[in-house]
């Protein structure tokens, strides 16, 4: 039983790495247009 409490955690911590893998992902696409939809509002302050 322990080894498969071990297999369920490491299958558990994959999950979060994937999860996490995809978020990065997203932040990594969704990062380039930010300046994008900010810039102007910048050039616009005196």
């Amino acid at each position: 039983m322990h080894v498969t409490h071990d297999i369920t955690h490491i299958n558990h911590f994959q999950t979060i790495i994937l999860v996490s893998s995809a978020y990065i992902v997203i932040l990594g696409l969704e990062a380039p247009a930010t300046p994008l939809r900010w810039r102007p509002r910048y050039e616009n302050e005196p």
